[in-house]
């Protein structure tokens, strides 16, 4: 009796056992792709997504899973690596707000005390449709002035027809402790631009890593309906963040808005507006500047074709040789141990987005002393199975209904015929 109580309680402590291993196995294969992580030499790790996980993951990146080497659920945070660190923003009191027709418009601004320490203005104004030179000077005393830079630009394009307003009135400079600082805006182009107020601040912030994905061009053609150039370029993938845009551009002195539109389509059949911008060179004897670049408003990712809608008017097409787009680096942090061996899997779209621990706490972890992990090629998961299709018969089989539609009008056109004949 003693011997089979004992070897019920071993049976019993492999069922167990074997229930464990088969909970932490449950859900492994239900994710389709997964990648190799390598060893942590950390208590903190932190693992860059690539392309292939952008591609092949879920858009809202709520499959990810982080394994160890037995098979335990990692908790992890997702970050968008953006620029850490802070701004301090001042206001200041602005007076001797003036114009010169031809010349300029300036204001001065008191920012209360000397040793404000400042590096950066944005001003406000009614004005639209304009491109000009800045000019920032400083000063202790209103008396001796002393100029930060000269070759600042501020911007406007407004196109009410189309919606569109894109905005540069945000001027930096070398980082000054001055109490008053005096703006001036070129107007020998046009009227002046007249300055209504601002704000000053100090940038302390490290800019974030950014990757860029050069598209490749496959088609330019002329609308002339619409007085547009279409651009359609693919990205050689879909599913990766929308980030920025820029153009190579060999033109001079232009100004052209632009929209942007996305689909996982060659065709462009199912095509989303994800964003819309300007850009603009200009280099004469009174002015210097250009922006080539526009962020992408969208918080969805792109699709793997992009198609760009240039606005001509009536001026020829400019001269695009080259489109790249970036996006800021989203990476994985998860608690690790020095010595274990990582795997991340996705590809799950019934998966629901995990919820750890980890983010109420995250903030206090010591994120500078983290071990940088590497992703493998990706590769099928060897347990991955196929979802069961749960349908019913006649949804998994649409063939089916037309199939005996097709097969009773026969029988019956058959019976007519039999009857004729008799």
């Amino acid at each position: 009796m003693e011997k089979k109580k004992g070897i019920y309680i071993w049976l019993s402590a492999l069922v167990l056992l074997g229930s464990a291993g088969w909970g932490a196995l449950a859900a492994a294969p239900e994710w389709r792709f997964m990648k190799d992580l390598g060893i942590s030499s950390a208590d903190l790790a932190r693992v860059e997504l690539d392309a292939e996980i952008f591609s092949s993951a879920r858009r809202d990146l709520g499959d990810l899973r982080i394994f160890d080497s037995k098979e335990k659920q990692i908790p992890y945070r997702l970050i968008k690596e953006e620029g850490v660190g802070g701004k301090e923003h001042y206001q200041a009191r602005m007076f001797d707000s003036s114009f010169v027709s031809n010349q300029w418009s300036e204001a001065i601004f008191d920012l209360g005390k000397d040793e404000a320490l400042t590096s950066a203005v944005t001003f406000s104004t009614e004005q639209e449709n304009f491109q000009r030179t800045v000019q920032v000077d400083a000063s202790s005393d209103l008396k001796e002035w002393r100029t930060l830079t000269d070759k600042a630009y501020a911007f406007d394009y407004t196109d009410k027809k189309a919606n569109i307003r894109v905005k540069g009135y945000r001027v930096s400079y070398p980082e000054s402790a001055a109490r008053y600082i005096r703006l001036r805006i070129d107007a020998s182009a046009g009227e002046p631009v007249r300055i209504l107020g601002a704000s000053f601040e100090r940038e302390m912030v490290q800019w974030a890593r950014e990757i860029t994905r050069p598209a490749t061009l496959v088609s330019e053609k002329k609308n002339e309906s619409t007085k547009s150039t279409e651009i359609l370029a693919d990205l050689g993938v879909s599913g990766v963040p929308a980030g920025k845009i820029s153009f190579s551009v060999s033109d001079k002195n232009f100004k052209r808005s632009f929209s942007i539109l996305t689909s996982d389509s060659l065709e462009m059949n199912d095509a989303r507006t994800v964003g819309y911008g300007y850009i603009f060179r200009f280099d004469t004897a009174k002015f210097q500047g250009e922006s080539l670049s526009a962020d992408i408003a969208s918080a969805e990712p792109l699709g793997r074709y992009v198609k760009i809608v240039l606005r001509n008017e009536d001026n020829e097409p400019l001269a695009v040789s080259a489109l790249d787009f970036s996006y800021a680096v989203r990476s994985l942090v998860f608690p690790a141990k020095s010595g274990e061996r990582y795997a991340l899997y996705y590809g799950n779209p019934e998966a629901a987005a995990p919820r750890y621990d980890l983010d109420t706490y995250f903030a206090y972890l010591d994120t500078d002393k983290t071990a940088q992990l590497k992703t493998s090629q990706e590769k099928i998961n060897p347990d991955y199975k196929e979802p069961k299709d749960e349908r019913p018969f006649s949804e998994c089989s649409p063939f089916l209904l037309p199939a005996a539609l097709v097969l009773a009008a026969l029988l019956l056109g058959l019976l007519v015929t039999r009857f004729i004949r008799n």
